[in-house]
């Protein structure tokens, strides 16, 4: 005979008869069928396997294994195979009962030997609701995922002007299954971190928050240590309540209330990372008695949130770089402005239009053109097309009729070709004050000069009337 598991006639140091095991067999509450291996027909059925298939046990005994699991005859027979040769002793199957109904079985079979003869001994156990359940959720999670990335698209298509911190813990709340939610971000102004959305509560939880001192949106806080600790090597921390999570921040006196009447559980708290560094966290509240299971969800959806934080403070630096050029321009009273060949259009900055004193969008190649006094117009021209087709540098003052209110004044003009893009960008300076200046001082010099030569030609004059014929002739010269 083959080396196969110990017969049971050799499994304890004494042999125990085959009348005990077939006792023991016959009252065991688990399902219990002895097979034979190469045929598959039921050689033996327990009480419970009886009650359990629906079949008399007359019949039962008679039937091919095949008859009730509702697998291809092949597949069933190769996993057989793999039981009898212990390759694997253990499986899944659906079986149908006598009522038609199909149950999901786990089976655990391995080969004994009775009466000197090879046979299947099968222990089986109805986990039919179980893997409902699991399939349950999986179906649940599978629904989840589909809302995520649905999320997650509207996410991308959202100007980050558009973006609401509200609505992103909202969807957050959602997939999590938490009841409550709370989003908190490092303000870099303050130094400090500052809540700035809550979902799941209603007005009356809201109400009660500030009776109690405790304002949920834009609460800054100064010790943030606890979520950083638990936080330091997990993108998911879990606290068993929240007043764990907030012991060293709010007193048990009102998160111990505050527990009680939102009817809390489990906190879980996951981190909002830019640039490698973590700027926040989405803190997820559990109804009581439920566990935070969808870490995997909650993670995917924490890293799309990533992307597009980054995008939010990237544009929020933007901002803020745009509105510190807009201060530098007009207290240098320098715009800037670019035009794009291929399509004839024209960008321009705030301090460009206020230059030429002309509405905002009304600035085109065209009209900027036309601005200049017209002595002017050719210079530009020619300046401008040297530029474009020689590379020459393109540096050029002139005088326009400003638009809003006809004043003459000075303008300083610079720019770059770019050939690739075919993109000219350029600055445009009010020098105005600056010529007026430059002009006061040459004619200041100029008459300190005059003045000085007045001076050393009377002193070679030796009579009053000399003296009165030069002063005349260097006024005539002037």
């Amino acid at each position: 005979m083959t080396s196969r598991k110990p017969s049971l006639k050799n499994i304890a140091s004494v042999e125990p008869d085959e009348q005990t095991f077939h006792l023991m067999f016959e009252v065991h509450s688990a399902i219990m069928l002895l097979i034979e291996p190469l045929t598959g027909v039921i050689l033996d059925a327990n009480q419970a396997a009886v009650n359990f298939y629906g079949y008399p046990k007359s019949k039962l005994c008679r039937m091919s294994i095949q008859e009730i699991n509702t697998l291809p005859a092949e597949q069933v027979a190769l996993e057989r195979q793999k039981a009898l040769s212990e390759e694997r002793d253990y499986f899944v199957f659906p079986h149908k009962l006598a009522s038609g109904e199909e149950r999901i079985v786990e089976v655990q079979s391995s080969p004994i030997t009775l009466q000197e003869k090879d046979i299947l001994f099968s222990i089986i156990h109805d986990i039919t609701e179980r893997e409902r359940k699991r399939e349950t959720i999986r179906v649940e999670d599978e629904y989840l995922l589909k809302q995520m990335v649905g999320f997650t698209e509207e996410l991308l298509k959202t100007g980050t002007e558009q973006a609401s911190y509200q609505k992103i813990l909202e969807n957050l709340l959602y997939i999590s299954k938490a009841k409550y939610g709370i989003l908190t971000l490092f303000n870099k102004n303050t130094g400090k971190f500052t809540t700035l959305a809550v979902a799941g509560l209603n007005d009356k939880i809201i109400k009660l928050s500030k009776i109690l001192g405790f304002e949920p949106v834009g609460k800054e806080w100064n010790e943030y240590s606890i979520q950083n600790e638990k936080l330091k090597d997990k993108v998911v921390a879990r606290f068993s309540s929240l007043s764990e999570l907030s012991k060293r921040v709010l007193p048990e006196t009102i998160s111990r209330p505050i527990e009680k009447l939102l009817n809390m559980g489990e906190v879980a708290v996951t981190k909002v990372i830019v640039n490698d560094q973590m700027i926040g966290d989405f803190t997820l509240i559990m109804p009581a008695g439920k566990r935070f299971e969808n870490d995997t969800l909650v993670n995917i959806y924490s890293r799309q949130l990533d992307m597009f934080m980054t995008r939010i403070i990237a544009g929020e630096a933007l901002s803020e770089s745009e509105t510190m050029l807009k201060k530098v321009q007009g207290i240098a009273r320098l715009g800037s402005w670019e035009i794009d060949l291929t399509t004839k259009t024209m960008i321009a900055s705030d301090e460009a239009h206020r230059i030429y004193g002309v509405a905002q969008g009304s600035m085109t190649m065209a009209f900027v053109q036309s601005i200049p006094l017209p002595e002017f117009r050719p210079i530009l021209d020619a300046a401008l097309s040297a530029l474009i087709k020689k590379g020459k540098s393109y540096d050029v003052e002139f005088k326009i009729q400003r638009i809003s209110d006809g004043e003459l004044r000075d303008i300083h003009s610079a720019a770059e070709y770019n050939a690739a893009s075919q993109t000219i960008i350029g600055s445009v300076q009010d020098i105005t004050d600056r010529k007026r200046s430059e002009e006061s001082i040459h004619q200041r010099v100029l008459e300190l000069e005059t003045i000085n030569r007045i001076s050393l030609v009377m002193r070679s004059a030796s009579k009053q009337n000399e003296m009165l014929a030069i002063v005349l002739n260097e006024a005539l010269d002037i």
